[in-house]
């Protein structure tokens, strides 16, 4: 088991080493192992990110992550509007506000609570958006009423 561990360790730290841009030649010089070996390394980190990926409770970190964004949106605001005079700070508030309520809206979109873009945001309360069937299902029925011209409120 220990040798599975620190074989495990040596794939991410390998992993993390290529996202810095190191070269795999280099990072085989690092170890003093071939390259072939940093590819196997490289493959084993990605198999080891999707099995953590499929044991993640996604609603749980979804839901933790629009939080974040809301209060980072919110305190940027808040900042941007108590700024006495204009200048790059007043700008940088309000750019923070515009990326955190865009990457909000962008996941919302990825998992379905917003459709499309509106006019004007709204995420409709009450729906069972946890549940992945009811989410594909409503979607769908979103997709069919388009598809057959009927006009949506509020999207």
């Amino acid at each position: 088991m220990a040798k599975r561990q620190e074989i495990e360790e040596r794939c991410l730290e390998v992993q993390a080493l290529k996202e810095s841009g190191m070269k795999v030649a280099e990072i085989a010089l690092v170890y003093g192992v071939s390259e072939r070996t940093i590819w196997n390394y490289l493959k084993r980190a990605q198999e080891l990110f999707r099995r953590t990926a499929r044991n993640l409770e996604q609603e749980e970190i979804l839901g933790e992550t629009l939080k974040t964004l809301e209060r980072i949106r919110t305190q940027a605001w808040r900042h941007f509007l108590l700024c006495p005079e204009e200048n790059a700070v007043k700008v940088g508030y309000l750019n923070a506000t515009l990326k955190a309520t865009e990457k909000f809206i962008q996941l919302c979109q990825g998992v379905g609570a917003i459709a499309k873009v509106p006019d004007r945001l709204a995420i409709e309360e009450g729906l069972p958006f946890a549940d992945p069937e009811i989410r594909r299902d409503y979607l769908a029925l979103l997709k069919k009423a388009r598809s057959r011209g009927v006009k949506i409120p509020g999207l």
